[in-house]
């Protein structure tokens, strides 16, 4: 169902929904703050006893997540690079060399579906992209070990960028022609009734224009997974394999209603960009490999494959949502009745982190990206009523924790570094009082930050700086730069952005049109 069945439907309801979470957020934050500003005027009373209160509780269970987050990113990692040790190609061909090839040539024979019968189609849409960078998307793909001859390209490009398309279209076609199962491009219009111009409506009309050229030629809509990749996208050379594997791996009654999630790493020009840049692309990267961990974290991302079987039963993507990635999750989620999942494949594709030629502009970039993604509370009141329709068929547990789970992170995410802020400001008040208990929460928010650096100058892809002075003094930046303007920044660039996209939705302002994040490339 599209979000418009839900306003037509439960036209009040949706309204007071949509502005649920803003609300929720501004009253989070303006308890906090009178709480505070009272325990400061009038320190013996119940004020500062109950914003103490408040705030320990808070901190002590923001580090319990935090430890769980350090443990869960650790373990994600681990998998990822066992994984990475893996030569698939043996698993297809059945010779294994590993004791773990061997577990998984063991599941594959077991199969009913084998690699030779997969094809893949890859949907990237495109809006004022150069040149320069959708041909390294098109390279990386091309490289890959699959099959070219099993592989399906869409790029899709956007009326509104029609001349950017006449001039591109033509070099794409000439120069990739035969090598692939074939190649097409579409222009979205640039007004269709009920549509928002979005990522996920251009992405929808590409593949309803598409689809049945590929049914066309009697290929099982089982047996095509479909990616859709954002422009810049560059896929490990083992990306389509392991997807391939993973899908025949999966059991039969599952593959249409899984969505196989690979690892996003935003290191592609990662030292070119801004330390904010940086900052934002790690948190990102952590948090997709920590989530494939705990499967009820796990969520559809912006670079995510589905069967297109899948698609064809959800209608592919909402044509009227900002954030259509995440609301891919929810959308096959109810149209399955729960009985669905997020599938983690530890390969990656490279993103790239904010970059542009104007240290200004690219903080206006990072700021307008944050305040997009933070536009996810707009889907809450399609979850609520989805969910709300589907009542007699989803555990209510599983109803609640699925609304929970939305609240939590959106409020908090527009609340949080507000309170952590006032906090260290109280606690700083406060000290004298409350020495020791406050050194051991300090002590070991310094211990979770010291593990998260440490983790990060150990992933980092610190061999693209081939000058070793270079690379430790990257080291030696990063550092700094940690302990020194981390929590400044985001302030800045993560908890107002989020702040300000709620209170666009709350008074009936939120974003109309897509808001692309430039990309910078030197033609």
């Amino acid at each position: 169902m599209e979000i418009s069945y839900y306003k037509k439907k439960y036209p009040l309801a949706y309204k007071l929904l949509s502005k649920l979470i803003p609300f929720l957020s501004l009253i989070f934050i303006f308890f906090v703050f009178i709480s505070w500003y009272l325990s400061i005027y009038y320190p013996n009373s119940i004020w500062f006893y109950l914003l103490f209160s408040i705030i320990i509780i808070f901190y002590v269970w923001w580090l319990i997540r935090w430890f769980e987050y350090v443990i869960l990113l650790l373990s994600g990692l681990s998998r990822f690079k066992a994984y990475q040790r893996l030569n698939l190609k043996n698993i297809f061909k059945n010779s294994p060399k590993t004791k773990q090839e061997k577990l998984l040539v063991k599941k594959y024979e077991n199969s009913n579906i084998k690699s030779d019968e997969i094809y893949h189609w890859v949907i990237i849409p495109t809006f004022q992209d150069p040149y320069s960078m959708l041909k390294d998307t098109f390279e990386s793909i091309k490289n890959s070990d699959f099959d070219n001859k099993k592989i399906i390209i869409t790029l899709a490009w956007e009326e509104w960028d029609k001349e950017n398309f006449i001039n591109i279209e033509k070099n794409f076609l000439e120069s990739y022609s035969g090598e692939f199962l074939f190649i097409n491009t579409t222009l979205h219009p640039k007004w269709i009734e009920w549509e928002l111009p979005w990522k996920g409506s251009n992405v929808t009309y590409a593949a309803k224009q598409t689809y049945k050229k590929i049914l066309n030629l009697w290929i099982n809509p089982k047996n095509v997974l479909v990616s859709v990749m954002d422009s810049e996208s560059i896929v490990q050379n083992t990306y389509f394999n392991a997807l391939t594997l993973e899908y025949c791996l999966t059991k039969d009654d599952m593959r249409d209603k899984t969505i196989y999630q690979p690892m996003l790493f935003l290191f592609n020009r990662f030292f070119s960009s801004p330390f904010f840049s940086k900052v934002v692309a790690l948190a990102t990267t952590f948090y997709i490999l920590a989530a494939s961990i705990k499967w009820i974290w796990t969520r559809a991302q912006a670079v995510q494959a589905q069967s297109l079987q899948s698609l064809i039963w959800t209608d592919f993507y909402s044509v009227e949502t900002i954030t259509e990635d995440w609301h891919q999750y929810y959308r096959t989620y109810c149209t399955y009745n729960w009985k669905f999942q997020v599938h983690p494949v530890y390969t990656y594709v490279l993103l790239e982190p904010v970059i542009w030629k104007d240290i200004f502009e690219s903080v206006k970039l990072q700021y307008n990206q944050i305040k997009r993604w933070a536009h996810w509370v707009l889907d809450f009141p399609y979850v609520v009523l989805c969910l709300y329709e589907k009542r007699k068929i989803i555990p209510k547990l599983r109803t609640l924790y699925e609304i929970f789970r939305l609240l939590e992170v959106s409020v908090l995410w527009s609340s949080l570094q507000f309170i952590l802020f006032m906090g260290t400001i109280y606690f700083s008040m406060i000290w004298f009082i409350y020495s020791s208990l406050l050194q051991i929460i300090t002590f070991l928010w310094f211990i979770i930050m010291i593990l998260v650096i440490l983790i990060t100058l150990l992933f980092l892809p610190w061999t693209d700086i081939n000058n070793k002075y270079k690379r430790y003094y990257e080291w030696f930046k990063y550092v700094i730069y940690s302990f020194t303007i981390m929590g400044p920044l985001l302030f800045v660039l993560n908890w107002l952005p989020a702040l300000h996209a709620q209170l666009m939705v709350l008074f009936g302002k939120p974003m109309w049109k897509f808001n692309v994040t430039k990309k910078y490339r030197q033609e």
